[in-house]
């Protein structure tokens, strides 16, 4: 923490329009070491030089590393008035409020597990004459249903990864002094190397679920790089963070009032205001060949619907439901009847259950 007297990045500075030495080597020794460069609320530049406008630098700063962070989720950094100085005072403290847990999803490390997916299969069966309804009613209730077989199963038998890996590198790392000592059995040596292959697994699973956090999608599938992807994701929940919003020119930082502001100005910006009809009887559209609109309504097939989610990205969940794309795949062959009657009855009725509709919708912070 402190004044580096060097910004890092060019928006960091007013006016930037190239990158100097000094910025290059503040970039080297932050990537080299790993670390975290901590947001401040409240201000984009900490140095403003007395009597100017245009002499603007980001060169105060809070910087942790990924383990810290840990330990400390709740940190924020705010910027204080100056009053007397060129530098604005920042302060770090941890009482950043709770809004809740974040959306579940689905994690692809699960799929690792021997037998999960046949285990998904059984719950997925064993729910078929639980609800009655539409289509889309139906396929909503199965996944919710399924959600909940899901999270208890993490709670009773996958447990914490990291607590499991601890305990394996432990029980190794007692069993390898055995070994040392030439006073080992063979059914410790066999279940060395059971904890060998589950320690592989478990290092596995941590790879998956710090990939899908940190949203790196160009990376090689068996490039273990846990640290990198913790690291990412610890950076991409610290930007995403914020405890203020400006609300009619004032700035507010109480939870309750920034999310019935976000409410309200949501219903009001998709809330229809104006009943006027509007006629286009009289406008002249291009039109399709009678061949390409028989061909536009024909039956959706079932190897379209397939094709079509091979399209999206595997590792993103476009719902509130939690479940990826790629586990919808991986799950496919037990999914596709209730699947494909959603479909079906959207190509008879044109309208789809208002729950598979529901999404999120983000807020986007601009530069």
């Amino acid at each position: 923490m402190g004044d580096f007297n060097e910004v890092r990045l060019m928006d960091e500075r007013k006016y930037c329009s190239n990158i100097s030495r000094g910025m290059k080597d503040f970039c080297d020794f932050y990537d080299a070491n790993e670390l975290i460069d901590i947001p401040i609320h409240g201000a984009k530049y900490t140095w403003i030089k007395k009597g100017s406008l245009t002499s603007m630098s980001k060169i105060d700063r809070f910087m942790t590393t990924a383990d810290w962070d840990d330990h400390f989720t709740g940190i924020l950094v705010k910027a204080l008035g100056r009053p007397f100085l060129d530098h604005k005072p920042i302060i770090l403290t941890c009482d950043l409020e709770d809004c809740g847990a974040p959306p579940w999803r689905c994690e692809s490390m699960w799929l690792l597990e021997p037998g999960f997916l046949d285990l998904l299969e059984t719950w997925w069966v064993s729910l078929a004459n639980n609800f009655t309804g539409s289509s889309g009613f139906i396929l909503t209730k199965k996944l919710q249903a399924l959600k909940g077989k899901i999270k208890e199963c993490n709670r009773n038998v996958f447990g914490k990864i990291d607590r499991k890996c601890e305990q394996n590198y432990l029980l190794i790392q007692w069993l390898d002094q055995k070994i040392d000592d030439e006073d080992i059995s063979e059914s410790e040596v066999i279940t060395h190397d059971n904890l060998m292959l589950e320690s592989e697994k478990l290092a596995d699973m941590k790879e998956h679920f710090w990939r899908d956090i940190s949203r790196i999608r160009w990376i090689e599938d068996g490039d273990r790089n846990t640290s990198y992807f913790h690291r990412i994701a610890k950076i991409r929940r610290i930007r995403n963070t914020f405890c203020s919003l400006k609300i009619d020119s004032v700035i507010v930082e109480d939870k309750n009032l920034i999310k019935s502001s976000i409410i309200d100005h949501f219903i009001s910006r998709f809330k229809l205001t104006d009943n006027t009809n509007i006629s286009i009887g009289e406008l002249n559209f291009k039109t399709l060949s009678v061949e390409d609109a028989v061909w536009i309504e024909r039956p959706i097939l079932i190897e379209e619907v397939l094709s079509a989610l091979k399209l999206l990205g595997q590792n993103r969940a476009p719902g509130p439901d939690g479940f990826q794309v790629g586990i919808i795949l991986r799950c496919w062959n037990f999914m596709k009847d209730d699947i494909m009657r959603v479909v079906k009855d959207f190509e008879t009725s044109g309208k789809i259950d208002w729950r598979l509709k529901s999404t999120f919708l983000a807020l986007i912070p601009k530069k």
